[in-house]
């Protein structure tokens, strides 16, 4: 007698790239705030409601700003000065739009 043959069907899972952790979080623990993707060219967010004062919101993202000066200083050399006014140019720019935006209603 045969064995019954067993049929499986393979679905391949969309690639995920996730970063580490921060090392710190393996030491003492922590609570994850923000979580980006970038999904077929456009960003993706998930966040937790952590901050009871809105205003810490705006202390964060100018801290992740700082991260990143820091990680495109090393990638490409540029000073940190160009860096900053880059990122605070395209902040401002962004910003105006998201204001012309919800003016609109959107």
């Amino acid at each position: 007698m045969s064995e019954p043959q067993v049929s499986q069907s393979v679905v391949a899972q969309p690639l995920v790239e996730e970063l580490p952790l921060p090392f710190d979080a393996n030491l003492f623990g922590g609570k994850e705030v923000l979580r980006a993707f970038v999904i077929n060219g456009e960003l993706q967010v998930t966040l937790d409601d952590a901050f009871e004062d809105t205003a810490v919101w705006g202390v964060m993202l100018v801290d992740i700003a700082r991260h990143i000066v820091t990680m495109r200083e090393r990638a490409t050399k540029l000073p940190r000065s160009q860096i900053l006014r880059d990122i605070g140019q395209s902040f401002d720019q962004e910003w105006l739009n998201a204001e012309d935006e919800a003016a609109a209603g959107g």
